[in-house]
C-alpha cells in the first residue's frame, strides 16, 4: 500500500513520499543536471544521519539511485565530476523520494574553490572500493565522495575555503574521524584515509 504527496523546495528538490511495506523505508533519489536536465549516471549519492552512513551508492544510466533507509530524519548528498555538491535534510516519514538538479561549476570555480583527495585503505594496506567519505563542515553533512574503483582512490571537490572533517567509512570497518583538514582556494589537500576491520 503507498501513500504519496509532493513538495517544492527552492525549485530544485522535489519530495515525495511513499511507504514501503517491507517495513523499511525505499529512498528514490534522482540526479539531474540542471542546465540540461539530463540524467547524471555515476552520480554519487549518501544517505546520512548524525556520523552514521545509513546508504551510499552511484546512480544507474537514468540517474536514479534507490535503497532502504531507517530514521526518520536524514540528510541525502548528491554529487558527480564537474558538479556542485548538494545537500538536503529530509523528514522520511512515510518514505521519500529526492530529486537534485546539479548546476555545473564554471571555470571561476576552480580558482576560489579547493578539494580533499587521496586514498582509502584498510588497516592491512588493502584499498578500500566500497568506502564512503563524508565531507563535514562543523557537523553538517555538505560533500561525500566514493573511490571510482577498487584502487580506493576518492575526491572530496570543489569546496569553499575553510576547516573541515572527513568522516570514513566502510562496511565491516570502523569509521574514523579526521578533523581540521584546511581546503585553500584553488589548491588540492591531500589526506590518506586508513580505517580498521572490525
Amino acid at each position: 500500500m503507498m501513500a504519496s504527496r509532493v513538495v517544492m523546495v527552492a525549485g530544485l528538490v522535489a519530495l515525495t513520499a511513499a511507504m514501503s511495506v517491507a517495513g523499511g523505508v525505499t529512498l528514490t533519489v534522482t540526479v539531474v543536471d540542471l542546465e540540461t536536465g539530463a540524467a547524471l549516471s555515476g552520480a554519487v549519492v549518501a544517505v546520512v544521519s548524525g556520523e552514521a552512513v545509513l546508504a551510499a551508492g552511484r546512480t544507474n544510466a537514468q540517474g536514479v539511485w534507490s535503497g532502504s533507509v531507517t530514521g526518520s530524519k536524514v540528510t541525502v548528498i548528491a554529487t558527480k565530476d564537474l558538479h556542485v555538491t548538494r545537500a538536503q535534510e529530509v523528514t522520511m516519514g512515510d518514505g521519500a523520494a529526492v530529486k537534485f538538479q546539479l548546476a555545473q561549476h564554471t571555470p571561476e570555480d576552480f580558482k576560489r574553490l579547493g578539494r580533499i583527495v587521496g586514498f582509502v585503505r584498510s588497516g592491512g594496506g588493502a584499498p578500500l572500493g566500497n568506502a564512503t567519505l563524508i565531507l563535514l563542515k562543523g557537523t553538517a553533512p555538505i560533500g561525500v565522495a566514493r573511490p571510482e574503483n577498487a584502487t580506493g582512490v576518492y575526491e572530496l571537490e570543489w569546496y569553499a575555503p575553510g576547516a573541515y572533517t572527513v568522516l570514513g567509512t566502510a562496511p565491516n570497518h570502523t569509521s574514523r574521524k579526521f578533523a581540521n583538514q584546511t581546503i585553500a582556494a584553488g589548491e588540492s589537500v591531500w589526506l590518506d584515509v586508513t580505517l580498521q576491520p572490525k
